[in-house]
């Protein structure tokens, strides 16, 4: 039986945003005001990249400095993040049911535009900021997702990203074969935060796992021509594999995150789990996709017994992704950019940072074990236990500083207690001599 979850799927998701409707209102053009509310149905034409744009859709957020238009095309969704100072106009269905654009001539119009900007998501002094250029800030994230790849990076970027003011574009450049689902868990709700301010593109050049679970999360996902993303299969914390309860668990999260990024949460079970079918039927006129949970469409992604990963062809083909670009000036031409300018390589910095930290404390724990187990240069049998005693102690140090990613690096919180009470043991020696 033919299954067609995805457009049912998405109507939802349609309603419910228009359902959630909050009062908007904010300045643009030359002097021109608008009021309406979010969730409402607009029509907006924009400039971006010396091309005049038109997009109809539903007004999802409003910043100080841009606004958010969901646009459902080809049976899924695509949110336009539209600066207002490239907004030319603005109009609403019919002009009926509230929003209006007009001259703003009131002191009550500036009041209504510091409301917005003053809501919970908006950062601090963003009115400071002034006329900033549009660019860039990447963040690449490879190797094992918890250990080089972490949520504390994210976290940072977006941070520093806040001071531009909200509505930053943040690459993810991602090259990784994943890790342990469950620190994905603290990646995506630090993505799912960043969201809130800035626009979060996934790069993919590898995407595996985790890795590809990470990318779920973001905005919008362009492939490299020789990129992958999928295969999350699921392990658990001791490397086996988790067990179907839990995996359907995880399914159902992927099916959240995929569906609020406008994908078909059908990809979630066939990239977790080798008993699924999936395949699907374009219509090459339209460029519409139909998702099939089984063999039914005539354009088979994976079969029963494997786990999907998409290429970039099968990512862009099949509606998942959102474009191929191989170089950075292709990726501005996707994102709308007139050029690609970095604002500036912060991000680039703090991974190149954890990579080098990382490295060299993994060298590190393996010295200080040794030591700890006794392998010390020592005249005496008091010298040689305050050197291993020493050593325990600056194992317990570095795992403090290296937080969630030490649970991969052998001083979990089970290994750091071993630990402790081998120091303990080795005082108790040295009170005995």
């Amino acid at each position: 039986m033919r299954m067609n979850l995805w457009t049912a799927t998405i109507s939802s998701l349609f309603v419910t945003l228009a359902a959630i409707a909050a009062p908007a209102s904010f300045d643009y053009g030359d002097g021109r005001h608008w009021t309406g509310e979010t969730g409402q149905s607009i029509t907006v034409t924009y400039t971006s990249g010396g091309r005049t744009i038109t997009v109809d859709g539903v007004l999802e957020d409003v910043k100080g400095t841009y606004i958010a238009v969901v646009e459902e095309t080809s049976g899924r969704s695509r949110t336009h993040f539209i600066y207002l100072t490239e907004l030319q106009s603005i109009s609403t269905e019919g002009d009926e049911g509230g929003g209006e654009a007009q001259p703003n001539t009131s002191s009550g119009a500036s009041a209504d535009l510091k409301a917005v900007e003053q809501g919970p998501e908006a950062p601090p002094a963003a009115q400071e900021v002034g006329d900033l250029p549009r660019g860039v800030f990447v963040l690449p994230l490879t190797d094992t997702v918890g250990q080089q790849f972490r949520e504390v990076e994210i976290r940072q970027i977006g941070e520093h990203a806040d001071k531009f003011g909200p509505g930053q574009i943040i690459v993810l450049d991602i090259d990784s074969g994943g890790g342990m689902v469950y620190v994905w868990d603290r990646i995506r709700d630090e993505i799912m935060e960043l969201r809130k301010r800035h626009r979060v593109v996934a790069w993919i050049r590898s995407a595996i796992s985790a890795a590809a679970s990470t990318a779920m999360c973001c905005h919008e996902i362009y492939f490299r021509s020789t990129g992958g993303l999928g295969s999350c299969t699921m392990w658990s914390g001791n490397m086996q594999a988790a067990p179907p309860g839990q995996q359907e668990r995880w399914i159902r999260e992927l099916e959240q995150v995929l569906t609020r990024g406008g994908r078909s949460p059908l990809f979630a079970g066939a990239m977790t789990r080798p008993n699924r079918h999936l395949s699907y039927d374009r219509d090459e006129e339209t460029g519409e996709v139909t998702l099939y949970s089984d063999g039914s469409g005539a354009t088979p992604l994976v079969d029963f017994g494997d786990t999907l990963t998409l290429t970039a062809d099968q990512a862009i083909d099949s509606g998942f992704g959102d474009g191929i670009a191989d170089t950075e000036a292709e990726l501005a031409t996707l994102l709308d950019l007139p050029e690609w300018v970095e604002v500036d390589d912060y991000g680039r910095k703090i991974a190149a940072r954890w990579h080098e930290t990382f490295e060299r404390s993994s060298r590190e724990i393996n010295e200080l074990y040794g030591e700890l187990g006794g392998n010390v240069q020592a005249r005496d049998a008091r010298q040689r236990i305050g050197l291993q005693i020493r050593a325990g102690k600056k194992l317990m140090e570095l795992a403090r500083k290296l937080g969630s990613s030490a649970m991969f690096m052998r001083l979990g919180e089970d290994q750091v207690e071993v630990i402790r009470r081998q120091i303990e043991e080795l005082k108790h020696q040295l009170q005995q001599m």
